[in-house]
């Protein structure tokens, strides 16, 4: 029986030791997992922070894929770290000499954002020698080389963090009867951390601040943060909102309440239209066949006539596209 005991309790050190320490709610047999899967598994689920964990874990392992630096560099990418993309990206060409050419892009991206502007080129170029048509390429290309002609204008303009910005993703800002509303997975209000299961963080929620304007210091001031709520919330992740100029119809994204076909609780399209003072219920928008379709970072034109959105829709150009649907006889 102490024997029985002793191979119990040494599968549960392995199975809690295995990666470090980081999976201490995982089962002992998905524990018995290498770190490769398992970065493998979160990054193909979009969970980039904990896929990063792995891969890290995973980088000085013999047993490891050499693409392991690839890897690391494309969850940089993914979580807007463009510098930590670059050194990876430049580790990987010190051992291997060329990148494979399904990165040259994400490269040159990532090299823009940093302002290593001639470098960006270079790759741009070679994304452009094996995918002529892209269109995006010389586009890119020409503002990079006339970047001085098209900041002109910046002289004029100051750009200022906000005192409420905090480390988390803070995002799709909108002005709205004097509030800045914007979307941020920081940790809640009142201590009580809301964490989603698949990525590992605060899920999304709306916040507000009060505008007002410094007539003395010339310059718009806010007040203290605080939640923004609304009957029709979804209980997951909330999304940017947009309202019509006239306040009466408002468009956002959310979680749906319904699982899509792999088991995630897809972000859809919603609206509410607001009678008296109380807000209606969220309505679903349809604009494609199909469920399992993410919609995001929606925009209402003032007559409400018009919704823009980004979408990942099959028929696209690749990766999200821009959209628009016109309202016409009520929907």
């Amino acid at each position: 029986m102490r024997l029985y005991k002793r191979h119990i309790g040494l599968i549960l050190a392995i199975g809690l030791w295995t990666g470090e320490g980081m999976c201490a709610q995982e089962t002992v047999f998905s524990g018995m997992q290498s770190n490769w899967k398992k970065a493998e598994k979160n990054f193909q689920r979009g969970s980039y922070r904990q896929a990063l964990q792995y891969y890290l874990a995973a980088e000085p392992q013999k047993k490891t894929p050499k693409e392991v630096t690839l890897r690391i560099a494309e969850t940089y990418v993914k979580l807007n770290d463009n510098r930590q993309a670059v050194e990876w990206f430049e580790k990987y060409l010190e051992h291997q000499g060329m990148l494979p050419e399904n990165y040259f892009y994400q490269m040159a991206e990532s090299l823009a954002s940093l302002g290593e502007y001639n470098e960006a080129i270079k790759w741009y170029q070679k994304y452009g020698e094996v995918h002529p048509d892209d269109n995006r390429v010389m586009q890119k290309i020409w503002r990079l080389k006339n970047i001085d002609y098209l900041f002109e204008d910046s002289t004029f303009y100051s750009v200022v963090p906000l005192s409420f910005n905090t480390l988390a993703t803070e995002y799709a800002p909108f002005a709205y009867n004097d509030q800045l509303i914007y979307v941020s997975n920081r940790d809640g209000f009142g201590g009580v951390k809301v964490i989603d299961g698949v990525n590992k963080q605060p899920f999304y929620k709306r916040y507000k601040v009060q505008l007002s304007w410094d007539s003395l210091q010339d310059r718009a001031s806010f007040d203290a943060l605080k939640p923004f709520e609304l009957p029709f919330d979804s209980k997951h992740h909330h999304g940017p909102i947009s309202f019509s100029s006239d306040h009466r119809y408002a468009v956002f994204t959310q979680s749906s309440e319904k699982k899509d076909n792999q088991g995630h609780y897809p972000v859809q399209l919603y609206y509410s239209e607001k009678v008296g003072s109380t807000w209606g219920p969220a309505k679903p928008i349809f604009l494609r066949k199909g469920f399992d379709h993410t919609i995001g970072n929606v925009v209402i034109s003032t007559d409400g006539s018009t919704l823009y959105y980004s979408a990942e829709f099959p028929g696209g150009y690749g990766g999200k596209d821009l959209y628009k649907s016109v309202r016409s006889a009520g929907s």
